[in-house]
């Protein structure tokens, strides 16, 4: 067990200097052993003879004019194989700025620690959004090429490490990073939203190559006002999806053009200088008045009939009044994994499980865990975020996991529904 200090009484007696002593810590802070710590206070509850144990302690006593070597004794002293550099973000006092400037500035939630639950999308992100999102609008592609192939390489502190290129300079303001964080996820949005728009080698361009594109976006639209609250940023949001189409047709023709149609996509977009040189060419096509490219057909899938949509499954019930308001609805899990993610969380309060029906179109489920309306789908993804379950899908059905007691699902009775309405 390893404690830092500031200051240390050390009563020696004069009379057996290598005796025992009792020792005055001030401002202790144990940097290794946080769990034999724990472990201790547990067996002396239970066992109040185990106060009798012996325990090795190390102090170290480190003044205040020592900066930064409290941190780098915490560094050097962990070394279990669980800890990464990531949870050493945690010590740096520029991630705590940068956390409260998120709170006062923007009134969002910065997360830094790891195993803390991030954040809704509007409500803010966590450090390592941040760094990506960061390394994708840096001006050297290098970065965002490490963050593809690792995001544990965000982490390096050492002189060109992609930490210290980041944050270790001038501290990024929180409406910077905010900014830049909103570029990416409306990056990823428009590659999720143009996903059937392609196939074969212009997709596995869109899945490995989204960090690529994010650089290429960034270096369009630019950073000039990044940090002037009165620019108005959503301008520059509305020209991604432009951004992204364009970029992905010019890459995948300079891909195929200058490193061959048979050339692997993951690790041709994992290559630092290939990278650099795709960044050159498409940012000059993009700039320049020529057409752009058409795509081999084997690129694009066929063109599909359209078919008509189908009826939202709410409005169904809605218009049918199906369901008399305040009627009781019942949850239920479609999978192991999510009963594995949920059950527990669902056990503690049965009342996270239930809900009322209410005719409306938009919010008609009153959760009765907190009173609150909302979409069937928007409730079960709320749910998954306060159980924490971090490798939930990225959507749902909610009609179907929401039923009327002995009837059948939202998405059933609206199915029925529309049956008996079909003419015969």
């Amino acid at each position: 067990m390893t404690l830092d200090r500031q200051q240390l009484s050390t009563p020696f007696s004069l009379s057996a200097p290598n005796g025992a002593a009792r020792l005055t810590i001030d401002g202790a802070s144990v940097v290794n052993g946080a769990q034999t710590v724990v472990a201790i206070s547990e067996a002396v509850k239970k066992n109040p003879a185990a106060a009798a144990a012996r325990v090795g302690v190390r102090v170290i006593v480190v003044r205040e004019e020592a900066t930064g070597l409290a941190t780098t004794i915490t560094q050097t002293t962990n070394t279990q194989n669980d800890v990464e550099l990531r949870d050493f973000v945690v010590l740096d006092p520029v991630q705590t700025d940068i956390r409260d400037d998120f709170a006062l500035t923007l009134d969002k939630t910065y997360v830094i620690k790891r195993g803390e639950i991030d954040p809704p999308p509007e409500g803010g992100c966590s450090v390592v959004h941040a760094s990506i999102a960061l390394a994708c609008a840096y001006p050297d592609v290098e970065l965002a090429v490490r963050a593809k192939k690792d995001t544990a390489l965000l982490w390096e502190r050492d002189p060109k490490g992609a930490y210290t290129l980041l944050f270790g300079g001038r501290r990024p303001s929180a409406l910077r990073i905010w900014r830049c964080v909103q570029t990416l996820r409306a990056v990823q949005q428009s590659l999720l939203d143009s996903r059937d728009d392609r196939r074969g080698r212009a997709q596995a361009v869109a899945e490995h190559g989204d960090l690529l594109i994010a650089h290429i976006v960034f270096a369009k639209i630019t950073l000039d006002g990044v940090d002037d609250p009165d620019v108005d940023w959503s301008a520059r949001l509305a020209d991604v999806p432009e951004l992204v189409r364009q970029t992905i047709g010019w890459l995948v023709l300079h891909i195929d053009v200058h490193f061959s149609q048979t050339a692997f996509i993951g690790s041709t977009l994992t290559s630092t200088e290939r990278c650099k040189t795709l960044v050159e060419l498409v940012l000059r096509n993009i700039a320049s008045p020529q057409p752009e490219p058409t795509l081999p057909d084997a690129y694009s899938p066929p063109k599909a009939e359209r078919r008509s949509r189908r009826p939202n499954s709410v409005g169904v019930l809605v218009d049918a009044n199906r369901i008399g308001n305040g009627a009781r609805l019942v949850f239920s899990t479609a999978s192991k994994a999510e009963e594995r993610a949920i059950g527990s969380w669902l056990a503690a309060n049965p009342r996270r499980a239930e809900a009322t029906w209410t005719p409306s179109r938009s919010r008609p489920l009153v959760w009765a865990a907190d009173g609150h309306q909302y979409a069937p789908s928007g409730l079960v993804m709320e749910m998954w975020r306060q159980a924490g379950w971090k490798r939930s899908p990225v959507s749902v059905q909610g009609p179907a996991r929401w039923s009327l007691p002995g009837e059948g699902s939202l998405a059933e009775l609206a199915e029925a529904v529309l049956r008996a309405n079909e003419p015969d």
